[in-house]
Formats: structure tokens, C-alpha cells, sequence
């Protein structure tokens, strides 16, 4: 204890000398005429070369050191889907096939559809035109999503909206263009869908086809 005692009481002497000796060097600084302070600047020349030294060149690596951002699952090769919804769009409306209406339940309002899917292995295959229609997918389960020269505009919130956490294989074919609104409306309090390609899960392209994206609400695609 005695140590410790010692200790503290030199901290506290070196703190009182090191306020006393501020106290002097500003007071030294003063001009009797005007209430300024002098302070001395180093100028460093911009090219002067810094070398930085006793750095860790070497060291033990930490976490999973075996995954390298690669994964087989984010294949869409690797992946099976047995049965596949067709949704083509057109003008105001738009024509649906579906093989497992009892494993997925697609609701349309006009051009508006909504898909709530309890099943895996199911892709889904959208093109046509609509400029007042959207796709709105519900799943727990990876699906695969191919856009063919589809064109959706949007007008009051994004154009395609996944509201699904798992992988989802987007596979673009021809050109595809989405437009959302400049305002949404009537989206859940429990649901984030801000911008023209949302989803909450990862998306992974693929395809030799483009995607053209235009905005209204600042935020194109969003995961």
C-alpha cells in the first residue's frame, strides 16, 4: 500500500508542476498592450516522406480463416427448383401460371401481385410490361427469380419487393427496367421497402441480360 501511496502523491506533484509551468509559458506569451497568445507552429512540407516503423509484420489470423467469401450455395447451378410460376405482365393486369396454388398462394389486384410462398425449390419466371404494377414475394425458403425484358414501373412504392431473409437467384435475361414511386404508400408498419429493387435477403445475379434500374425515392436497390 505504501507504494501505491508514494505513487500518487509524485502524480499529483508532477501535475501541479506541469500547471504551474502552463501557467508561466502563457503568461510569457502576453503582450501588456493586447490580450493575444503566441503559440509556435511546425510546418510540415507536404512532400516530406513519413516512415512508419515496428509495425506487425506477421501475426496469427482470427476467426473463420476458412471461409473466403466463396460459397457453392451461391451457385445457381447448384441449386434445384421443381416447380416454376410463370407471371407475365401486361398494361394493367397480368396472367399467372401455377402449378402448387396450395403452396403458393398468389393474390392480384390489377397489375399488383403478391406471392406468399411455404415452400423450397420454386423459381419464378416474370417478363412483360406494366407501368402501373408491382411484384411482391412473402417466402422463408431460396428461390430463383428470372427477369425476362421485363418492364414494371411502380406508382406508389418499389416496383419488385422480396420480403424474404434467404439467398434469392436472380437470373436476368434480355433487358429488364423497374421504376418505383416518388411516394409509397401502403406499406406494412412491420416491413422496410424503400427503393425500386428491395429485398431484406442476399441477392445473387446472373444471366447475360441487363437490368436498368430509375428511382424516385433516391434508393435503387436495396438489401
Amino acid at each position: 500500500m505504501k507504494n501505491i501511496i508514494i505513487k500518487k502523491n509524485i502524480n499529483l506533484l508532477l501535475i501541479a508542476l506541469a500547471f504551474s509551468a502552463s501557467i508561466l509559458t502563457f503568461s510569457s506569451c502576453s503582450d501588456d498592450d493586447e490580450d493575444t497568445v503566441t503559440v509556435d507552429e511546425e510546418v510540415v512540407d507536404d512532400d516530406t516522406s513519413i516512415t512508419i516503423t515496428n509495425t506487425n509484420t506477421s501475426g496469427t489470423a482470427e476467426g473463420d480463416t476458412a471461409n473466403t467469401g466463396a460459397d457453392e450455395d451461391d451457385l445457381v447451378e447448384n441449386a434445384t427448383f421443381e416447380n416454376t410460376v410463370q407471371i407475365v405482365f401486361s398494361n394493367t393486369s397480368a396472367s399467372i401460371t401455377n402449378p402448387v396454388p396450395d403452396d403458393v398462394v398468389i393474390t392480384q389486384d390489377g397489375a399488383d401481385v403478391t406471392i406468399n410462398s411455404t415452400i423450397s425449390e420454386v423459381a419464378y419466371e416474370v417478363s412483360g410490361t406494366t407501368t402501373d404494377g408491382m411484384l411482391k414475394i412473402y417466402s422463408d425458403k431460396k428461390f430463383k427469380l428470372s427477369l425476362s425484358d421485363l418492364s414494371i414501373a411502380n406508382t406508389d412504392g418499389p416496383a419488385i419487393n422480396i420480403q424474404s431473409s434467404k439467398t434469392i437467384f436472380v437470373v436476368l435475361e434480355g433487358t429488364n427496367s423497374l421504376t418505383d414511386a416518388s411516394t409509397y404508400s401502403n406499406i406494412p408498419d412491420d416491413e422496410d421497402a424503400k427503393a425500386t429493387f428491395f429485398s431484406e435477403g442476399q441477392l445473387v445475379f446472373s444471366g447475360s441480360g441487363a437490368l436498368n434500374v430509375a428511382t424516385k425515392l433516391q434508393t435503387r436497390y436495396r438489401k
